[in-house]
């Protein structure tokens, strides 16, 4: 596909410089640029100057999209880090809620059960074996 795409450019930069040989004696006399005034400017060098400007906007363009999109990919990427981290903490508020109804860490991390002093609860001998 690289090759074919090197190919039409090549026959295309050869039909600009055919084009611009054809012109090549013909001057022109005055040229205004905005409020600038050229006199007796070649043709091939108005087209050529054409060209390369025209090449230089065809650069520009996709620079300033390709920043404008990566500005709106960190923008999407930190509102995706707070998402994922409220999330995170909607996920623990249920493990946090039972912990502290009656279950608790240990330093090595074994769950261990925490009865309540208000409970009635004494196991019977059926119970206990």
């Amino acid at each position: 596909m690289r090759l074919v795409a090197l190919f039409i450019i090549v026959i295309i930069v050869l039909l600009i410089m055919w084009f611009m040989t054809q012109n090549a004696d013909q001057v022109i006399e005055e040229l205004e640029i905005f409020q600038y005034s050229y006199f007796n400017i070649y043709l091939v060098n108005v087209l050529f100057g054409t060209f390369a400007f025209g090449i230089l906007m065809g650069f520009l363009i996709p620079v300033f999209q390709y920043l404008h999109a990566k500005s709106e990919v960190r923008k999407i990427k930190r509102e995706l880090k707070k998402l994922r981290s409220e999330l995170n903490d909607l996920r623990n508020v249920g493990i946090e809620g039972e912990l502290e109804d009656g279950m608790a860490y240990d330093e090595d991390d074994d769950i261990e059960i925490l009865e309540d002093e208000d409970s009635d609860y004494s196991p019977d001998e059926d119970d206990v074996e």
